[in-house]
């Protein structure tokens, strides 16, 4: 039986609304979390808003957007294309040849057959379009009683089947009467083909895997279960390279590099067997950016082949390092012997893209003020994206123009400070403190002082 999470906020007791956890900085959902209860163990499940608008929410994770079952098959075989309702995972699981079986939740938690939770959620299929359709239609199931609930199209004529059907959950409100109904549309496809039963696609597939201070590496498996993997932090995919029922050991795959480097594991350039496991992997370490582009051909007894380009990269770089950024004070000031009064006195501040700085004033030849804060100058101008500055104002009434002021902003942009008044024989005092640090690390704060305003004869500061 569910249990509602709760927490309190001082005060008040609420319960929880979303599951989600930081992994690797990035905010991902919780599908499934589990804690230990007197010796049991106990789900917690995202909640699901009610469809019905009320207060209170609901089990039903079943949503509007639809989806299609896919089933393909050699002539002489059947094409099943299924969509199975699991009542003790409330998942729907289907086809989704030539790629991996897809999933959708429609109950969470899920239920588990106990009796007493009879009568609490319903099903129904009503048949929109196309190809007779097998299962239960048009009427309602009780989603506790039944522990698989399933459709399917089937076809064993060559050619290809279509069907639609729209698939409702609902709580029920007594004796089979839905409230709080769920619709959803699925669309079934089966196709029965008279070619070879490999199943590899000519569709093209990149891998790619970009890791700071670890190594990277993307793979393709391919696995006697006919299905091959490739794994990478980005365009992942599973795809069947042969007919569901077909014996591993009446195909190969040949791996050719075509350009880049070539990958470790199984052998290259040479057609193996795929009653076994084959494997390749391009990792790269320290400093390495790596690339292959190969041509995977999966070939059957009959010598019938289909070949997809493959492209990997792989990528490990290095973190930056900390900005040189010193806490040492600065001081501009307008050094005006010989200027006459109500000339514009100027002090600026300039973030340079060769990873140095500059303190300036309008009436001094001479930079009063310059130091590095780029660690590696060897890496620019792309090096510049890593760090950041921002710009404060301690004491400084009259405000400061250029880039914006009180927010970081990346160096690649580029950042210019400054300050203008006129000379008027009042000295004039005013704090600026202009903080550096890589992206997402610790700052360093440089104060600078800004001293303006001496009319003609004064003394310098």
């Amino acid at each position: 039986m569910a249990t509602r999470f709760l927490i309190s906020d001082g005060s008040k007791a609420k319960a929880v609304q979303a599951y989600k956890i930081v992994d690797g900085g990035i905010v991902k959902p919780v599908i499934k979390a589990a804690v230990a209860q007197d010796g049991k163990v106990r789900h917690y499940w995202p909640v699901t808003a009610d469809p019905g608008g009320g207060t209170e929410p609901t089990r039903i994770a079943w949503d509007g957007n639809p989806f299609t079952v896919r089933m393909t098959a050699a002539l002489g075989d059947t094409a099943v294309a299924l969509a199975s309702f699991d009542r003790n995972n409330g998942i729907c699981y289907y086809n989704n040849f030539p790629s991996a079986d897809g999933r959708v939740w429609f109950l969470r938690p899920p239920l588990d057959g106990t009796p007493t939770d009879n009568g609490k959620f319903i099903i129904r299929a009503v048949q929109s379009s196309g190809d007779a359709v097998t299962g239960v239609l048009n009427t309602w199931i009780d989603l506790n009683a039944a522990a698989t609930v399933e459709w399917s199209l089937d076809r064993a004529a060559l050619g290809v089947g279509l069907a639609g059907l729209t698939v409702t959950i609902a709580e029920d409100a007594g004796g089979g009467t839905p409230v709080n109904e769920v619709t959803r549309t699925i669309n079934f496809r089966s196709d029965v083909v008279e070619v070879s039963k490999i199943s590899w696609t000519t569709y093209p597939r990149v891998l790619e895997e970009i890791k700071e201070s670890e190594d990277a590496d993307c793979s393709l498996l391919f696995n006697p279960s006919l299905f091959a993997t490739g794994d990478a932090d980005s365009g992942s995919f599973t795809e069947a390279w042969a007919w569901p029922g077909e014996n591993p050991a009446d195909y190969t795959v040949l791996v050719q590099v075509v350009a880049g480097v070539n990958p470790i594991g199984s052998p290259l350039n040479t057609k193996l067997s795929l009653d076994a496991l084959r494997e390749w992997v391009l990792r790269a370490t320290t400093g390495e950016d790596l690339r292959s582009d190969m041509n995977v051909t999966v070939e059957d007894s009959s010598l019938n082949t289909v070949v997809k380009r493959v492209t990997m990269h792989s990528q490990r770089t290095s973190l930056p390092p900390d900005p040189i950024w010193t806490t040492t004070n600065w001081v501009i000031s307008d050094q005006l012997a010989n200027v006459p009064g109500g000339e514009v006195s100027e002090a600026q501040v300039s973030m340079l893209a060769d990873g140095t700085a500059l303190g300036t004033s309008l009436y001094d030849a001479n930079t009063q003020e310059m130091e590095d804060w780029h660690p590696d100058k060897a890496s620019l101008p792309e090096g510049l994206i890593n760090y950041e500055a921002m710009m404060n104002t301690t004491f400084d009434p009259d405000g400061v123009e250029g880039s914006p002021v009180g927010e970081w902003i990346n160096m690649a942009s580029g950042l210019v400070y400054w300050k203008r008044g006129f000379i008027s024989g009042v000295l004039e005092f005013h704090t600026w403190t202009v903080s550096v640090r890589k992206v997402g690390g610790i700052q360093t704060d440089k104060q600078i002082a800004l001293i303006m305003g001496y009319e003609e004869g004064g003394i310098s500061p």
